[in-house]
């Protein structure tokens, strides 16, 4: 199964960097509002929203790598057993860098993996794992 996913966010780094030379870097909290449309013989699309807190590790020039793990709820249409109950709840992972260009503006290039599910809500609960690509571009404000 393929589809996409619409996931601009807004984030927030509650700490500067710090930590230990290996696990120095600063926390960002990211509030994501979510789409998803996956192909399917059917019409499935999905909205909802997802939080996650993301990892930055400090860098040296303009390569900053993170780590980021959180969740979400979304519902909508369904073509498939696997997100017939709303809500479904969406849990998520995965890693990235931050490529900068100037000193406030970067190409977020990641990857997630992502488990979406009803949380046995419904009687029927199989899931849906995904592998996602991401890429975006970033602004940061002081």
């Amino acid at each position: 199964m393929s589809g996409f996913q619409l996931v601009p966010h807004l984030g927030l780094f509650v700490t500067d960097d710090h930590g230990p030379w290996w696990l120095r870097g600063s926390l960002e909290l990211l509030a994501e509002p979510t789409y998803i449309h996956l192909d399917t013989p059917e019409s499935d699309n999905h909205a909802g929203l997802s939080v996650l807190g993301r990892w930055v590790f400090a860098g040296n020039g303009r390569v900053r790598w993170y780590v980021e793990a959180g969740g979400g709820v979304v519902a909508g249409e369904s073509g498939i057993p696997q997100t017939i109950c709303n809500p479904s709840f969406l849990v998520q992972g995965g890693a990235g860098v931050l490529l900068f260009w100037s000193d406030a503006s970067a190409v977020n290039v990641g990857s997630r993996f992502q488990h979406l599910s009803n949380a046995s809500v419904c009687s029927l609960n199989p899931g849906l794992n995904s592998a996602v690509f991401l890429i975006g571009l970033s602004t940061f404000f002081k």
